[in-house]
């Protein structure tokens, strides 16, 4: 069964008058984090409704996400634990800075300290950060009290690469400064990072700032890295009432199981929160190897001559239905993205989403000598520069309205990696490319692949 680990946060005082936020903290302070037994929490899916009543919906919320990932490069004076030194105490008064707080405390990891956020998630490595958060938050203001404290406190005085994404709001007017448009955003960073700095990818419904200030000379070595990320909308109002808390709420584990979010990358640990009246946030840690699919890499490591690092997920779910939005975040290997963005799509049902992937040139190298990767990865050559592709596909709804179906048969066939292909590489069961986009030489360290797919008419 998948472990269910995760401690409360303490009473860590007001944060001011946004009662947005004092609500969430208040769920967060007060909500039962201890899973029942194995066989309490089966019991409980057993007899819990196949369809609950869907209880009245609370007003608008943006559902949105602002992801920030900080890397910094290596230092002598940064030791073995770097920023995971720093307690959640010190890391709560820098939330505060965002208008949000720490709910849930994952069970340390060798790699990651994991947060569940009143808004969202955020994940803490030796040297890298990356924190997700919805709402009206200000993230980008807390970005300078962020490197503060990596330099005063580990050391960490120089970036190695800075990443800045988000879908286009619902609602951009109830954003705060500097986030009430892309524009404002870059002029914000830049700022901080010089009046040219970063290079921009604008889409009509995905924005993207990335500064890379350090080569890979001057990092040291090439690093195996990628971040995927499914951002979906218009989903399907059964599968989102499971995630209302209702009368019938047993505990968070036993919503991680009969949602099916337990079952998109088995034998992970899972610290979750089912708020009320709605709204579910899930962080998980795994092993490299816990998505069903093993390679040459997989059977080393069984005979003890490799052991991988932990990964991790988030998942963050707003379910009303004007507003439903659902995000899904991991930095899985590349290899192992076709069938994880399946199961996403099978547990959550969207009607339009979009896939969007990071990844260093040693991840794509990675993906080259993995037997189970695709014919393009042997396509991709280069430096140790970032690549990225990005897809979105509408998954327009059939006759009658009805949903799209995913069978537990299907399978999403998606590239593995950016490359130069044909469209008819990319395959979705069931759907037409309805446009695909390539970068141009402009953007000389990064590759953009954008695609759109809809079910063809009857």
């Amino acid at each position: 069964m998948t472990a269910h680990t995760c401690e409360r946060s303490g009473d860590h005082g007001d944060h001011g008058d946004d009662r947005e936020l004092l609500k969430r903290a208040m769920l967060c302070k007060t909500a039962d984090a201890d899973a029942d037994t194995d066989a309490d929490t089966r019991a409980a899916i057993s007899a819990s409704p196949a369809a609950p009543e869907q209880p009245e919906s609370p007003e608008f919320f943006e559902g949105t996400e602002k992801l920030l990932e900080i890397e910094f490069a290596d230092s002598p004076s940064c030791d073995d634990r770097g920023l995971r030194a720093v307690t959640a105490d010190e890391w709560q008064v820098v939330l505060r800075l965002v208008n949000c707080t720490i709910c849930r405390t994952s069970a340390p990891s060798s790699v990651y300290n994991a947060y569940v956020l009143s808004e969202s998630s955020m994940f803490v490595a030796r040297r890298k950060i990356v924190i997700k958060t919805c709402g009206t938050t200000r993230l980008l203001p807390a970005l300078p009290e962020f490197m503060r404290i990596a330099r005063e406190r580990c050391g960490l005085s120089e970036l190695q690469d800075l990443f800045f994404s988000r879908k286009s709001f619902l609602r951009p007017e109830e954003q705060p400064e500097p986030h009430r448009g892309f524009d404002e955003e870059v002029d914000y960073l830049r700022s901080l990072f010089g009046a040219q700095s970063g290079v921009v990818i604008s889409r009509d419904d995905w924005h993207v700032f990335c500064l890379n200030p350090i080569s890979k000379r001057a990092s040291g070595h090439a690093e195996v890295d990628q971040t995927l990320e499914v951002l979906m909308t218009n989903l399907d109002p059964v599968a989102m009432q499971q995630f209302y808390r209702t009368p019938a709420f047993v505990n968070d584990a036993t919503t991680d199981l009969t949602t099916g979010v337990a079952g998109i990358i088995p034998g992970t640990t899972i610290c979750s929160l089912l708020f009320d009246p709605c709204g579910y946030s899930a962080n998980g840690i795994f092993d490299g190897d816990c998505a069903g699919v093993e390679d040459d890499e997989t059977t080393s490591r069984r005979r003890g001559r490799l052991r991988r690092p932990p990964h991790y997920f988030t998942i963050h779910v707003t379910p009303q239905p004007e507003c439903s939005f659902v995000s899904f975040e991991t930095n899985a290997p590349l290899h192992l993205h076709n069938e994880i963005v399946a199961r996403v799509l099978r547990v959550f049902r969207p009607s339009q989403f979009s896939v969007s992937v990071f990844a260093t040139r040693a991840a794509l190298g990675a993906v080259s000598r993995c037997p189970h990767a695709g014919p393009e990865a042997s396509n991709n050559t280069g430096d140790d520069n970032n690549c990225v592709l990005e897809v979105e596909v509408d998954l327009q709804k059939q006759q009658q309205q009805q949903q799209p179906h995913f069978a537990e048969t299907e399978s999403l066939c998606l590239p593995s990696v950016p490359c130069t292909q044909s469209a008819h590489t990319w395959l979705v069961p069931g759907f037409a490319v309805q446009d695909v986009f390539d970068c141009d030489a402009s953007l000389q360290r990064h590759i953009v692949r954008y695609a759109k797919f809809a079910l063809p008419p009857r």
